[in-house]
């Protein structure tokens, strides 16, 4: 266990992205499938991750593509869950354990976001995302267009606003807007078990390519932590520790 990067201290909180990394799909592209844009909307999610960031114009024209009828809101959270990364419940029932405060910060649709978040057995209070608007027959309406999420540094002010209750905190996620916060967080882990993203990894101090959201596990915890850990909590910790071979680090 000498060689493992374990944290000299502990952390007070695990911040993790949704799309394309506690759950393998872009919601925006999901909902684009049903109306008929996908190859449209997923050519401006992918370029939105790889290469500029979450933008107004990007966000705009997806959404006015889209325009989703609230009922379909309803069912991409239980698309997300159906699509969860592995072991995504495993990881979040194992950091919950030991006391590690668990955030959603999502530039996708809170209804989709949040009840997925409650799937996964996260408290609505820590799930973030934008918000939609419909009228009384669930038609569109519009998007929060001043959502802080639409911007390359969003996360990153939000995750400057928990640090004033949760000074050390691991953010996870999978695009450039996530990680515009490594130069706050005691830790930035790039996940790229679902989908690798080559400008990210080589910004990433780590950055997970085993599909196994467990492989961030053994990041996240101190010496002293894994001390203490239960036959179950190990046995988790252990199975990351195996996905470790699978990380890239800088």
């Amino acid at each position: 266990m000498d060689d493992l990067p374990l944290l000299n201290e502990p952390v007070d909180a695990i911040v993790f992205d949704c799309d394309s990394t506690l759950s393998s799909i872009e919601g925006v592209d999901e909902l684009a499938k049903a109306c008929g844009h996908w190859e449209q909307v997923h050519a401006m999610t992918n370029k939105a991750m790889s290469e500029t960031g979450v933008t107004q114009e990007i966000y705009k024209e997806r959404m006015e593509l889209i325009k989703p009828h609230l009922s379909q809101l309803e069912e991409l959270g239980d698309t997300y869950y159906q699509n969860r990364a592995p072991d995504t419940r495993k990881t979040i029932n194992f950091l919950d354990s030991l006391g590690k405060k668990i955030f959603i910060l999502s530039a996708g649709l809170l209804p989709g976001v949040k009840a997925f978040g409650l799937k996964l057995g996260i408290a609505e209070s820590a799930i973030y995302a934008i918000d939609i608007y419909f009228d009384e027959q669930g038609n569109y309406k519009g998007y929060e267009e001043d959502s802080v999420f639409i911007s390359m540094d969003g996360k990153r002010r939000i995750i400057k606003d928990l640090m004033k209750f949760y000074p050390r905190i691991i953010h996870i996620g999978d695009g450039l807007n996530d990680i515009e916060s490594r130069d706050i967080v005691t830790r930035f882990i790039g996940y790229g078990g679902i989908c690798y993203r080559e400008n990210v990894a080589k910004l990433c101090d780590f950055y997970a390519t085993h599909p196994s959201l467990l492989a961030i596990a053994p990041l996240c915890v101190t010496r002293e932590e894994v001390s203490k850990l239960n036959r179950e909590q190990f046995e988790a910790f252990q199975q990351g520790v195996k996905y470790l071979q699978f990380m890239e680090k800088r």
